[in-house]
């Protein structure tokens, strides 16, 4: 078989081979003519064009379809136009498809993001003498996580409840609220706001419907007629520790308030105070409608400190009574000591933290009167009686 290239030159081959040819500089089309010799002064010419591209690539028709879906969802692209070799596609700086020019046009896929959201898609064609490039942006819609909402967990009868829904309504067609008492709101409304008139438990749902179909969500809501009451109050000392407890009815939270600055939560329980005194052990009930209070007075005495005092033994302080300075002193122990001063109410008036005993511990500026020193070290904590005058 005979080739007679564009520029005049021959080439021989078999049928069977590949023709290779480097088209010159400057040669806009031309064509390849074809010889084919089948003997006895036979001969067949055939007529290849060659199209020969030098102006850049040019899109003129670009769909991407679509333009509205769920995430995850796999879409269809067409492009079209000339001089077009192959076609690249970009969602930011990520190559989501590639295709090469076949024909008129090329058809291609790719998948939605699995994230709500519009999108930008960017077609880059790619030619001999250059590249043009196509944008087209597309709306990802939600799935069935989109049906949710927040609310406080109670509320009080005649006072306005918020109920906050997706923050998203993309490809969202309808919204309902079913407030579990016999209300119903629809329409586009992801927040809402609803006010009970009946003490009790509710369940309340939100339902959404889209084009990526049918999910709904529920939560209960405790709604009160009324604030909280406590009742039976009982606070028993035993030493340094009370055993208290409270009845309550329609309440969210019970919180205890024992006088040293130390609470607690729950119906009941036990706590042991760290210094002598007299304290106010208070109660309080809370819901959404208000809050009811009991409280108790509680006398902590020395006695009540005996067990602690006798758990570390052979601490001294001395002078005792003192006006200036105290030396801490223990006949096996020398290590570092952390010290609380306490006076008969049960405040800390002064802290102090010692290197190591015997030890100076200074008590000048303190009023006169009787105090409790609290010596805290790794083996326990001890407790001193201390006269300052």
């Amino acid at each position: 078989m005979l080739y007679v290239l564009p520029d005049g030159s021959q080439q021989k081959l078999h049928w069977e081979d590949t023709l290779s040819y480097a088209v010159p500089a400057g040669v806009g089309a031309s064509a390849v003519v074809a010889i084919f010799d089948f003997g006895c002064g036979l001969r067949v010419y055939r007529s290849v064009p060659i199209p020969i591209y030098t102006d850049p690539a040019q899109i003129t028709v670009l769909s991407l379809f679509p333009s509205m879906a769920c995430m995850g969802t796999t879409a269809n692209w067409y492009l079209s136009g000339q001089n077009i070799q192959s076609v690249d596609v970009y969602l930011g700086n990520t190559l989501v498809a590639t295709a090469s020019m076949s024909g008129a046009g090329v058809i291609g896929s790719l998948t939605y993001p699995s994230t709500l959201g519009n999108y930008t898609y960017m077609f880059v064609a790619r030619g001999c003498g250059g590249n043009d490039t196509a944008y087209q942006t597309v709306t990802v819609q939600g799935s069935g996580t989109v049906a949710f909402f927040t609310a406080p967990a109670s509320a009080c009868v005649g006072s306005p409840v918020t109920f906050t829904g997706p923050s998203s309504t993309a490809g969202v067609t309808d919204i309902n609220w079913d407030f579990g008492d016999g209300t119903f709101l629809s329409g586009m409304n992801p927040n809402s706001t609803h006010t009970y008139t009946n003490p009790g438990t509710y369940t309340v749902y939100l339902s959404i419907t889209s084009t990526c179909g049918f999910t709904s969500y529920s939560r209960t809501i405790k709604v009160y007629g009324g604030p909280p009451s406590l009742s039976g109050l009982n606070v028993n000392v035993t030493g340094a520790t009370i055993t208290y407890s409270v009845s309550a009815t329609d309440y969210d939270s019970v919180k205890w308030f024992f006088g040293d600055g130390n609470t607690a939560l729950g119906l009941s329980g036990t706590h042991t105070y760290s210094a002598t005194g007299t304290y106010t052990v208070r109660v309080i009930a809370y819901n959404p409608c208000g809050s009811d209070t009991l409280t108790r007075t509680v006398t902590i005495s020395t006695a009540s400190l005996t067990g602690q005092m006798a758990s570390v033994e052979g601490w001294v302080a001395y002078p005792n009574p003192a006006q200036d300075v105290v030396v801490l002193s223990h006949p096996s122990y020398q290590g570092p000591v952390e010290v609380r001063i306490f006076d008969v109410a049960g405040r800390v008036v002064r802290t102090a933290t010692l290197a190591g005993v015997p030890g100076e511990l200074r008590v000048s500026g303190l009023p006169a009167g009787l105090y409790s020193v609290h010596l805290r070290t790794q083996g326990g904590l001890a407790v001193l009686r201390l006269l300052v005058e």
